[in-house]
């Protein structure tokens, strides 16, 4: 992969032409124009669909391309669409097909076999409609604004922003203008638990936060980051899409691990700039990140009472800020961090377990002993046996 070219590549995504299908859709908005001032719901949207195909298929001006790299993906939505292009079936039975996509996207309608993560663009001009999904999104703005319907709130993707929704969060988005170029990418959930969880969970306390966040744990929309148009993070995203594109052998796994870096460089170099929804039950503010970060430098030996007087908050309201961000007490976090950095001392070097206890933050070996068994279950010696460097 060339970083040089990517580069270079994602920074023209910036006033990226229009597509034949996109000026269609732009076209049609004169021809239907009722689709376009609201909200469709899924019902509405696969009207929508056979609308446009039905209006304008047999129009050469208005030609459906067989082949359109805005319309990759996998699964069942594949099928459909290609079916619906080449009219294939009988077209009464798209309306209830169509419906169906819409109305509960799940992750077999967009993913292959063999897919964890899909990349794709979204169509400007397309109309907005409700939807949600039992999979993850990563939302990422180039250019544009492209405002996004939630519940109870509405928001505008800027370019730079970074959007993450997880399952279950119903949503709406449109790209109205031809100056809007919006990614998104899909990512299963097991693959989200498997590749990212235990790798996010030793980054940082910010990540606890993120993974709680986007379980849904506190009900969360979304997190939103600002990145003020990262060439790294651009870079990244854009090349997750070329892999899904060209889908070349090995390209799952590249896609999965540019996928894991752009997560924890995010987190890295964006953490202080996080948002939440508006009435998520995690409060979100950008000191809470210095907090965590001095939390996190200090676990050996950090009081509740000096975090009140470093950072001016009663010691009350710091139990809350970790309870709400991370879905643990106070003393579970110490517990956690001190764990986590005896269990990578012992695996990592040949130490006996008195020096790793002092340098964790235990003055008794017998209290150690004791809180290690509770988190992994066999003493320490045990342990170190069974994971070697």
């Amino acid at each position: 992969m060339n970083m040089e070219k990517m580069l270079t590549e994602a920074a023209r995504l910036r006033q990226l032409p229009m597509t034949i299908l996109e000026t269609q859709l732009k076209r049609s908005k004169s021809k239907g124009p009722s689709y376009y001032d609201h909200v469709l719901t899924p019902r509405e949207m696969a009207d929508y669909i056979l609308w446009l195909s039905t209006r304008f298929g047999h129009n050469p001006d208005y030609q459906f391309p067989e082949y359109d790299t805005l319309l990759l993906t996998g699964g069942t939505v594949a099928k459909t669409g290609a079916a619906l292009m080449r009219r294939t079936n009988n077209i009464l039975n798209f309306n209830e097909q169509i419906e169906n996509l819409f109305m509960s996207p799940s992750e077999t309608n967009f993913f292959s076999d063999n897919q964890s993560i899909s990349a794709n663009r979204f169509l400007r001009h397309m109309p907005a409609y409700w939807q949600s999904s039992d999979y993850f999104e990563v939302y990422y703005a180039f250019s544009g604004t492209c405002p996004i319907w939630f519940e109870d709130e509405e928001i505008a993707l800027t370019p730079g922003s970074a959007l993450l929704i997880p399952p279950g969060i119903p949503r709406a988005l449109c790209c109205p203008s031809d100056d809007c170029v919006m990614y998104f990418y899909k990512i299963r959930s097991s693959t989200f638990t498997r590749i990212f969880r235990e790798q996010l969970s030793n980054q940082n306390l910010m990540s606890l936060f993120f993974l709680h966040a986007l379980e849904r744990k506190s009900e969360t929309a979304y997190l939103r980051f600002e990145t003020s148009r990262d060439s790294t993070i651009e870079t990244l995203l854009y090349a997750i899409f070329q892999e899904y594109v060209t889908n070349n052998t090995y390209s799952v796994q590249m896609i999965n691990s540019l996928m894991n870096t752009f997560f924890v460089y995010l987190l890295q170099n964006y953490e202080q700039t996080a948002t939440v929804s508006k009435n998520s039950k995690s409060h979100w503010k950008p000191e809470f990140a210095a907090m965590f970060s001095y939390i996190q430098e200090h676990y050996q030996s950090v009081t509740l009472e000096e975090l009140s007087q470093v950072f001016h908050y009663s010691q009350r309201q710091i139990i809350r800020i970790i309870r709400n961000s991370t879905a643990k007490t106070f003393s579970q976090l110490l517990t956690q961090l001190r764990m986590e950095k005896a269990a990578s001392l012992l695996s990592a070097k040949n130490v006996s377990v008195e020096k790793v206890a002092e340098e964790v933050g235990y003055s008794s070996l017998g209290s150690f002993y004791r809180v290690f068994v509770g988190y992994y279950g066999m003493p320490p010696g045990q342990w170190q046996k069974k994971n070697p460097v």
